[in-house]
């Protein structure tokens, strides 16, 4: 009797088990609408995913969270405001332009007046057509540098001798429009350039011992616009001299053949003025700026 129990027992086990199982697979077949299901497609193909109750719990979850993120009120973006603090010192800057004159410096000039700055010009003999600008530059009160006749690396660089020749040209033109010969150069490239060293091994060398022999004093500067370099834009221009300025003295470099240099010049002024700065130009006893030789 025992054994027949057992045996009516375990048959009707057997029968809630295949009955589960296969409950279980004609729901996965074909019953669909109760249950919850992922569709995910890849390429052409769309997967079917029968999801769990862990699945599902967790599913719900993210979906009250990402309401609860939509309900929220939203912050408004905060503007980020720099706030600049200027240096302690002096705080002097020299503004100085190479290489005009040009269509842009009689333009620049009309700035220069209008807030009462006084600049540096280093000068070529190029553009004749535009000189009178260094005629007007002289008598507003500017300081006017020599930078040499061609600006031609090659030629200047060849020798000693040669870089003087170009050096006495631009000299005598500057004396011949201003009345007066002027003792304060730039080289092309600065004091440090490398290119030379392409024509002439260890001519800046010589050329900064030789040049105080004959009494003149040249600059370097230690602000630079970057508008000899890959920028392009006066926002450009005003950001790297206005993030540079020193507390003691900043000799700047630009350029008054780069129209977007001349650009940027007003704000520079505005700024240095609202934060302390003041403009000056060059002469035989300011100070140099003097850069490392590097040939």
């Amino acid at each position: 009797m025992a054994v027949a129990f057992f045996v009516m027992v375990n048959i009707s086990f057997m029968a809630m088990r295949e009955n589960a199982i296969s409950i279980k697979a004609k729901a996965n077949e074909s019953s669909d609408d109760f249950q919850d299901i992922r569709y995910t497609t890849v390429g052409n193909d769309t997967e079917k995913e029968y999801l769990s109750e862990e699945q599902i719990a967790a599913e719900d979850k993210w979906i009250e969270e990402e309401k609860k993120r939509e309900e929220a009120p939203k912050e408004e973006p905060k503007e980020v405001v720099e706030i600049y603090t200027p240096p302690v010192g002096a705080k002097i800057v020299y503004l100085t332009f190479d290489d005009g004159p040009g269509p842009d410096t009689n333009r620049l000039l009309d700035t220069l007046k209008k807030y009462d700055v006084k600049a540096t010009f280093f000068v070529t003999c190029g553009r004749a057509q535009y000189r009178d600008a260094i005629k007007r530059a002289y008598d507003e009160g500017h300081t006017i540098g020599l930078h040499t006749c061609s600006h031609d690396y090659g030629r200047i660089y060849a020798s000693d001798e040669a870089y003087f020749n170009d050096l006495n040209e631009v000299s005598n033109l500057v004396r011949d429009i201003t009345g007066k010969e002027s003792k304060m150069i730039r080289f092309p490239g600065g004091s440090s350039n490398t290119v030379s060293k392409q024509y002439s091994a260890g001519i800046m060398s010589r050329l900064v011992a030789e040049v105080g022999n004959r009494g003149y004093v040249y600059f370097d500067w230690n602000v630079s616009s970057g508008d000899a370099g890959n920028i392009y834009d006066a926002n450009s221009v005003y950001n790297n001299i206005t993030r540079s300025l020193k507390g003691d003295y900043s000799i700047v470099l630009q350029h008054d053949i780069k129209s977007f240099s001349v650009d940027a010049v007003e704000s520079v002024i505005k700024f240095g003025k609202q934060y302390g700065f003041t403009f000056k130009a060059l002469d035989e006893s300011s100070p140099t700026a003097h850069h490392r030789i590097n040939n």
